[in-house]
């Protein structure tokens, strides 16, 4: 057993180029996929969106995500905050399902007369940044409410990372248990 924890892309890329594994020769990448399912909701339909780039997913996650942040917040169909929290969901998954660089393609760097430097756009990080104005441009917010809006933005964001870090960490137990 390793102690470096695998990245999901890491699981998903051995999984899905292994054809069998020695020591159950009838076990195929599928099989195992299918133990991917064990997560909790939003994170499984989330990994099955980005992951098997499976776009049935992208709404059910959505409305998911919508439910469990308008629990946290208190919030219910009939607020007039609703539409708003709906849209701060769907930014939230936007920057996490494509966090690249739109200028770079992610790589951190682009390629200026022959010559390869580090990306203005993300300053070499690879992400794409969102400023305030574009992020209250797109949830429709004034100058007051905006600032509640951006710590709720942060807080969805969280749930998403959380909840995908559970599954990742499901998925190791798992692959550990079928390599042992």
């Amino acid at each position: 057993m390793h102690n470096d924890p695998l990245t999901i892309e890491q699981i998903v890329a051995t999984d899905l180029m292994s054809t069998h594994l020695e020591s159950r020769p009838h076990e195929s990448a599928i099989d195992r996929i299918g133990a991917f399912s064990k997560g909790n909701r939003l994170a499984t339909l989330l990994w099955r969106w980005k992951y098997a780039n499976d776009a049935n997913c992208a709404l059910p996650a959505l409305n998911v995500l919508v439910r469990i942040a308008a629990k946290d917040f208190g919030l219910t169909g009939a607020d007039l905050e609703y539409e708003t929290l709906r849209r701060a969901c769907k930014q939230a998954l936007r920057e996490w399902r494509d966090p690249q660089c739109i200028e770079c393609g992610g790589t951190g760097e682009v390629v200026l007369e022959a010559r390869t430097i580090q990306c203005d756009t993300c300053d070499g990080t690879s992400v794409r940044r969102y400023s305030d104005g574009a992020r209250q441009s797109v949830l429709r917010v004034s100058d007051t409410e905006f600032p509640l809006w951006q710590k709720r933005l942060g807080k969805i964001a969280a749930v998403i990372t959380g909840r995908c870090a559970q599954l990742r960490n499901q998925i190791a137990q798992e692959r550990e248990k079928t390599l042992h």
